[in-house]
């Protein structure tokens, strides 16, 4: 286990809208929607980095999973209320 705190974390798996350009309006809400979830828990969050690399635009990549009862998967979350799609190469 290594704990890290202040860094910026992409969620794989999934694509969601850009804060910039035509999927600017789509983007905030898709952003808001994770803080509202993140925020509104009082658990900590486990996060599984994918490969242990960053991305070209130096963020982890990782599966954030809330530490609730049910363990939900945020990235999962993400895409069953609409804020984000599967990810395709």
């Amino acid at each position: 286990g290594v704990w890290a705190r202040g860094q910026k974390i992409r969620l794989a798996g999934i694509d969601a809208p850009e804060l910039k350009g035509e999927t600017r309006e789509a983007g905030k809400r898709s952003r808001d929607a994770l803080l509202v979830l993140l925020s509104g828990s009082l658990n900590r969050v486990t996060v599984r980095t994918v490969m242990d690399r960053k991305e070209k635009y130096g963020r982890w990549l990782g599966y954030v999973e809330l530490t609730d009862e049910a363990k939900t998967p945020v990235n999962d979350w993400m895409v069953l209320n609409g804020h984000a799609k599967p990810w395709q190469n």
